[in-house]
């Protein structure tokens, strides 16, 4: 198998990625990520994706990190350590799914955690200090609780949040329990969504994958 190196040295000039190329996305790209026949060059500012994916779909060719509006994680099966699905969402509503059996899939995340997810984070818990409403999905955030499928919960009534590896569930306090729950790969930006929760309520992580685990602080 060719190694990064060659691989990297003998690609093909990188496509423009707009008014966001930089000297090292010109120069080459940073990685190759191959599922055949699915390739992702990943660049300092953004994805070059070819080929089809397993659904014969051929996706979006550019896409620069400043123009992806949500990401999706399909983590499948419950019993499994399989890696996500990623789905990519830009601003004008092309969708582009990665594919788990993607090699190096891991940098190609996290890139997109990085370049993507960390600043909707800081811009979303900013927003949720100013008191502003936040929607993710099926989840809103509003300053005096949640909503989760037209159902209202106060934050001093909701006791926590429960993160697993497909759904997360929501916990109302006694004698109430149980007030709802959502799957994963209904959720744009789960780790930004657990992140604002988290500056309210508890967050238990049981199952949940390290690659959407939130950061969370001491409250």
């Amino acid at each position: 198998m060719q190694d990064r190196g060659d691989a990297v040295a003998s690609s093909p000039e990188p496509e423009e990625l707009g008014a966001f190329k930089s000297a090292h996305a010109r120069a080459g790209v940073i990685a190759i990520a191959r599922a055949s026949p699915f390739t992702v060059h990943l660049h300092e500012n953004g994805l070059v994706v070819h080929g089809e994916t397993h659904g014969g779909k051929k996706p979006r060719g550019e896409i620069p990190f400043s123009e992806i509006d949500a990401l999706y994680f399909d983590f499948g099966a419950f019993f499994t350590d399989a890696p996500p699905r990623v789905t990519i969402v830009g601003f004008d509503g092309a969708r582009t799914v990665i594919p788990n059996d993607l090699e190096q899939l891991d940098l190609v995340l996290g890139a997109l955690d990085r370049r993507v997810t960390d600043p909707i984070s800081r811009e979303a818990r900013a927003a949720l200090a100013r008191g502003e409403r936040l929607t993710f999905g099926p989840v809103s955030v509003e300053l005096d609780g949640i909503r989760l499928d037209e159902e209202s919960l106060c934050w001093s009534d909701l006791a926590e949040v429960v993160a697993e590896r497909e759904t997360l569930v929501f916990y109302a306090r006694e004698p109430r329990g149980r007030f709802g729950w959502t799957r994963l790969r209904d959720l744009p930006h789960p780790r930004a969504l657990l992140e604002v929760l988290g500056m309210r309520t508890d967050i238990v992580l049981e199952g949940l994958d390290p690659r959407v685990s939130p950061r969370l602080p001491s409250r």
